[in-house]
């Protein structure tokens, strides 16, 4: 990371850049509120996400889908990439609402009812209200005492590789938080 951060300076003194603007901190950018409202609110994009949303979907529903991560699919995409395409594809072209980079952050809940979910993603933060809501956030592959020892070699299963080291390039948790 070092060596693109020393390119980057390097690239911009050589443009005549003042690098003073560049390091001047700039506070924390304030996120734009977002509300929306639909019949159901579906959280997660794996298969078991995609199947209800287009099935609340085809049974006359407004549907809106969020995914925390920047890609659909989670565990399922492993198996079947063009399953899950298909499914998303028929989702969207049939009025199906879908965000990824979204991650559900807590129910709305009234009167002892879940009402909807509040979300975020860098730039939203977002209430999407719902009388409807689906939580389809994975499995426990992200709960290293659940997954079979057997299993943890793989890299999707466990804890231990996928879900709590930079192994991948990334550092996630599962579902909410």
């Amino acid at each position: 990371m070092q060596g693109f951060n020393d390119a980057i300076v390097d690239a911009l003194t050589q443009a005549g850049a003042n690098l003073d603007n560049f390091k001047a901190s700039q506070g924390e950018v304030a996120k734009e509120a977002v509300e929306e409202s639909y019949d159901v609110v579906v959280v997660g994009a794996g298969l078991a996400g995609l199947s209800s949303a287009l099935t609340a979907l085809q049974n006359g529903k407004s549907v809106v889908l969020i995914e925390k991560m920047s890609v659909i699919g989670g565990a399922s995409a492993m198996a079947g990439a063009g399953v899950v395409s298909s499914l998303s594809k028929t989702f969207t072209d049939n009025g199906g609402v879908l965000y990824t980079s979204v991650k559900a952050d807590e129910l709305i809940v009234n009167e002892g009812k879940v009402v909807g979910v509040k979300a975020s993603s860098t730039a939203n933060d977002y209430t999407f209200n719902a009388p409807r809501v689906i939580l389809a956030t994975g499995g426990y592959g992200a709960n290293n005492e659940l997954v079979a020892d057997q299993y943890k070699a793989f890299v999707y299963a466990g804890a231990e590789c996928y879900w709590r080291c930079d192994c991948n390039g990334r550092t996630t948790k599962c579902g909410f938080n």
